[in-house]
């Protein structure tokens, strides 16, 4: 060990320089001289042998006027230990006049502040996704579109798919918030986002295994989402959600039942009921909710709110309307018999919506979860609308005022022409009070445009059907209103785009304008042609080798 002391003389001694006889408790020496006897030094003294050629810490001078100047950094020349412990070094302590002049403008310049380092575009859509779901505008909030949009900032920089995606949603509300949507710098930002999104997404659903993940899925859906916020291309259009509506639709049923049994899938599939029972209807399909595996699927554990209830009763009675309605446009086109089984089909389906019904009765005679109060914006036709206790409460309300309209006018048209007058009456006056109640539930959701009002539009569609011409004039402003944003709103919700949607929806024959008597909508119309483009190309080649595998030689 370096640095050991090998004598115990006293340190007063040792401070004397002289010779000790290390005689306890006083020594020879300090007894002769009535001296104190000191303790003798630590015999071990640890020294870092190592330091020779390091630089050393010396405080510089201070002045009495100015202030202290910082440590100087002296390298050692020369490192020499005794045998006692000392260490002679030898410093340079002279320094350059430019590093003596750098380090006194040191000590009177504040401490520089370290820069973090930029952020990546997935942690950006992080903190801007963060802070919408905060937003003090609800309108702005982009949660509202979906309840799985929360879990949306862990799952961006896993796929480049999704972080294109979320990256058109975000530049979408930009866009909305900033005022100026369709303005050309705006209009061309977002159709490169809309088509780096829709590249990326074509190669996610080219890979075998990325095809069929989440995130590539929940891709596909943000994407309809953009695209009825018209934000899809340069001219958007939000005709085109039900183009993307049926390729996540498709992708659902490549995925199976199994992949969306529970956790985030499930919240994809729970949102995407409503567009998947769209695309059946107009496809002439069965919806693939009702079919084996996917029946089995309950939705009920998503939320505790009785909402939710009302929502999945609402929706599981919606799945099997497709089907109704493909076999009632059938039965329009050859009345074969009475249609008392296709009556006897739609009351057993609107019996199935006795829970919702005296769930919505009871809230609004309550007064406290529908409350009816005067119209803040001074409507002339509808006086009086309802406000609720929250936005899950008014759209459960209005799909269920849809089901039952739809539903109820199917009855009133199948009913046998003896039944009494009075049937009739009570199904018609039903279907107006039902009508009303979406009209008065649309300044509600106005309160949350433009990102939170979208779940009106459905209603209001399917309360066209048999309104009144004052009605359907009021009908169509309240659409244009909510999709203002959104370009070609007063197009395909036009009137005559709106006869078309709805003779369709409710299963009556469908003329197009100008066509002949007894031109109906086929497969090969116009409008059948709107709902097979792009997304639902993308997902064409993964149905069709999933029907290959199950349909191969081992079947």
């Amino acid at each position: 060990m370096t640095g050991v002391v090998t004598s115990n003389r006293c340190g007063t001694c040792r401070k004397r320089k002289v010779k000790c006889d290390e005689a306890k408790p006083v020594c020879g020496p300090c007894r002769k001289g009535h001296r104190v006897c000191e303790e003798p030094v630590s015999k071990v003294r640890f020294v870092d042998p190592k330091l020779a050629g390091t630089l050393v810490h010396r405080p510089g001078r201070t002045q009495k006027d100015e202030p202290a100047r910082r440590f100087v950094d002296m390298p050692v020349l020369k490192y020499k230990p005794t045998q006692e412990g000392a260490v002679f070094q030898t410093l340079r302590m002279t320094t350059s006049k430019r590093r003596a002049h750098q380090s006194s403008n040191e000590a009177l310049e504040s401490p520089k502040i370290r820069r973090s380092p930029p952020l990546s575009t997935p942690e950006t859509l992080q903190l801007v996704l963060l802070e919408t779901f905060n937003n003090a505008r609800p309108g702005l909030r982009i949660d509202l579109l979906a309840p799985w949009i929360l879990d949306l900032p862990r799952r961006l920089s896993h796929s480049p798919a999704l972080d294109d995606a979320t990256a058109c949603l975000v530049q979408r509300r930009i866009s909305l918030l900033g005022g100026d949507g369709d303005s050309p710098a705006r209009a061309r930002d977002q159709a490169s986002k809309y088509a780096k999104a829709l590249l990326s997404l074509q190669t996610a659903l080219s890979d075998p295994d990325e095809s069929l993940s989440d995130n590539t899925l929940c891709a596909v859906v943000i994407l309809g989402h953009v695209e009825m916020l018209g934000g899809g291309g340069l001219h958007g259009n939000a005709a085109n959600y039900i183009t993307h509506a049926g390729g996540s639709v498709k992708l659902m049923q490549v995925r199976g039942p199994s992949r969306h049994a529970d956790g985030f899938p499930k919240l994809l599939l729970a949102e995407q009921r409503g567009p998947a029972i769209i695309d059946a209807t107009v496809r002439g399909e069965d919806s693939f909710m009702n079919l084996p595996g996917w029946a089995s699927l309950k939705f009920d554990d998503l939320s505790d709110d009785p909402d939710c209830y009302i929502v999945n009763e609402v929706m599981q009675t919606f799945g099997c309307t497709p089907t109704l309605i493909r076999d009632l446009r059938q039965w329009f086109s050859m009345p074969d018999d009475d249609g008392s089984d296709l009556l006897k089909r739609a009351q057993t389906l609107r019996r199935a919506l006795q829970g919702a019904s005296q769930f919505v009765t009871e809230s609004l005679e309550g007064g406290t979860d529908i409350v009816e109060v005067p119209s803040a914006m001074g409507d002339e036709m509808f006086s009086t609308v309802y406000q609720y206790t929250s936005r899950s409460m008014a759209g459960a309300c209005a799909n269920y005022w849809s089901a039952a309209i739809l539903l109820d006018t199917i009855i009133g048209r199948l009913l046998p022409p003896t039944s009494p007058p009075s049937a009739f009456q009570a199904l018609s006056d039903r279907c107006i009070q039902y009508r009303q109640h979406i009209c008065m539930s649309v300044e509600y959701a106005s309160q949350f445009w433009p990102l939170g009002s979208m779940y009106i539009t459905g209603p209001l569609v399917w309360a066209y059907h048999g309104a009144t011409l004052e009605e359907r004039a009021w009908i169509m402003a309240a659409l244009w209103k909510i999709g203002a944003h959104i370009p070609g709103s007063q197009t395909f919700w036009g009137p005559v785009a709106l006869d078309i949607a709805t003779q369709f929806l409710f299963g009556e024959p469908v003329r197009l304008p100008g066509s002949e008597a007894g031109g109906d909508l086929d497969k090969n119309s116009k409008l059948r042609k709107l709902f097979g483009r792009s997304l639902d190309e993308m997902v064409e080649p993964l149905v069709n080798n999933e029907d290959s595998n199950e349909h191969g030689p081992s079947d």
